[in-house]
């Protein structure tokens, strides 16, 4: 009984770090690519990171920190599967690398060189002409982490509940995202739902996206 009284107890209401973090990513910058050429995906992010929601700086040396990534093609012939395509593509793990992400076939966690040094540079050669759409944002790695009984991300060096909330943003290219290729691109899944790429605003939200065309050779 007094287990179930103090299961709340873990984390006084008082006691909770929530984080809003700003993640830069370059992604190469141009509309159009040929078969055969390399998009490269890079970060090197600081381990002493901006708080938003504090104006303080956070130590993060110590912290593993993944991205989630997926990529489709954004073609409205193609239905939505949720596979993503990325056996389309030939993967270059120059610094850091692509890993499966367990359970969800789409997404792949972009793995660190190491804790301490947070930067990576993943190449990507397609092999197919068509217009696609990179999706980059925190690996729900971490939400999985927020839901947990301990609720610890391991930022802070104390036992308080921890949050990285949706203030956070991954800023592809310093927001300059260029969705504006996709803008009149819908899809629809096999029950015909429909999901157009105009809806919503990629930049406002902890996910970033780019957008290419690739052409054949």
């Amino acid at each position: 009984m007094l287990g179930l009284l103090c299961s709340g107890c873990l984390f006084p209401k008082s006691c909770r770090h929530t984080y809003a973090f700003e993640f830069p990513i370059s992604v190469t910058a141009q509309d159009t690519f040929a078969v055969g050429d390399t998009i490269w995906l890079e970060s090197n992010i600081s381990n002493q990171l901006l708080n938003h929601q504090t104006g303080e700086y956070i130590d993060l040396t110590h912290f593993d920190l993944y991205f989630s990534f997926f990529i489709e093609q954004a073609d409205s012939t193609i239905p939505i599967t949720g596979q993503g395509c990325l056996e389309l593509f030939e993967v270059i793990n120059q610094v850091g690398q692509l890993e499966p992400f367990v359970n969800r076939v789409s997404d792949h966690n972009i793995k660190m060189a190491s804790t301490a040094e947070k930067r990576f540079r993943v190449g990507l050669i397609a092999s197919e002409p068509s217009t696609y759409v990179i999706g980059l944002g925190l690996s729900s790695y971490y939400y999985a982490l927020e839901e947990s009984p301990e609720g610890r991300l391991g930022i802070a060096d104390d036992q308080c509940f921890e949050k990285i909330t949706s203030d956070s943003k991954v800023m592809v290219n310093n927001g300059k995202i260029n969705f504006y290729l996709i803008k009149d691109i819908c899809r629809y899944n096999a029950q015909g739902w429909r999901s157009c790429y105009d809806q919503g605003n990629p930049e406002d939200s902890i996910y970033g996206g780019y957008a290419f065309h690739v052409k054949a050779r």
